[in-house]
């Protein structure tokens, strides 16, 4: 070395000099283990898993009080084994007669129903309609005459006297009396046609047929008055220069419907 001693080595410190022992490298055995390298958590049943809001609430002592869950699940689980009806030999449910019995001890009694006032009244105004509408179809005003009847003669006069012939005897024959039979009223139809055949000039089928209707009319009539709580009549009087085409309808002695009445002059 240029100005330096002949020895280069390097002189050696007074004292030695201790160097740090080296730590040995971390274990990756003690690596938290990353999401990639984490094993996948054995699945729970739900079975086993409780929420906790199905969780009984403590009591005071800290202990959890008992589910009632479970009661009432045996509760109905107890009921509706009860409800069911027994099985038979092949399978089948037996029908149990608990409700039929029981819907029969208590049963409403029937109760009798009777003819409505309006029934009546209406079935008066269809009979009276109908005789005359056969009066105008089968009578004509200027029609033939005959000397045996002279109530019929008189134009102006014959519709109000043969409504008024008609409407006494259906209700004499078919609805105060029992004349409901098919004897009966073709009995009654054969006595009215011979009684006005001088004065009608239509087809006689067509007027008997129309006969038959207006004792079929009378007898429902006779039906719904017998049907009734109250005593029914009618009332055929008039007073002088008046022709009663329908009679007044009378309930225990009082009138409900007056009668229709035709003035002479």
């Amino acid at each position: 070395m240029c100005g330096g001693k002949d020895n280069d080595e390097p002189i050696p410190p007074p004292h030695p000099i201790e160097l740090p022992d080296r730590a040995n490298p971390p274990s990756t055995s003690h690596r938290p283990q990353t999401s990639s390298q984490r094993q996948p958590r054995p699945p729970t049943s739900n079975s086993q898993r409780v929420s906790s809001s199905a969780r009984p609430p403590k009591t005071s002592d800290g202990s959890r009080r008992k589910s009632s869950h479970g009661d009432h699940r045996a509760r109905d689980q107890a009921g509706s084994s009860l409800r069911r009806p027994s099985k038979t030999s092949d399978g089948s449910r037996r029908k149990s007669s608990h409700g039929g019995d029981h819907r029969a001890r208590h049963r409403i009694p029937e109760v009798e129903e009777h003819t409505e006032d309006k029934t009546i009244i209406r079935r008066l105004n269809v009979l009276s309609t109908f005789i005359e509408q056969h009066a105008e179809n089968f009578f004509p005003r200027n029609g033939p005459s005959s000397e045996e009847t002279e109530e019929f003669d008189d134009p102006h006069t014959r519709h109000a006297n043969i409504r008024q012939y008609l409407v006494q005897t259906i209700i004499s024959c078919t609805v105060t009396r029992n004349g409901n039979s098919s004897s009966d009223r073709l009995a009654i139809v054969r006595e009215i046609f011979d009684y006005l055949a001088s004065y009608s000039n239509a087809n006689d089928e067509q007027r008997e047929n129309h006969l038959l209707e207006l004792c079929r009319l009378g007898s429902r009539l006779r039906d719904a008055i017998e049907n009734h709580s109250s005593r029914w009549t009618f009332d055929f009087s008039s007073a002088e220069g008046y022709i009663v085409m329908v009679p007044a309808l009378m309930r225990d002695g009082e009138e409900v419907v007056p009668s229709q009445m035709f003035r002479i002059n």
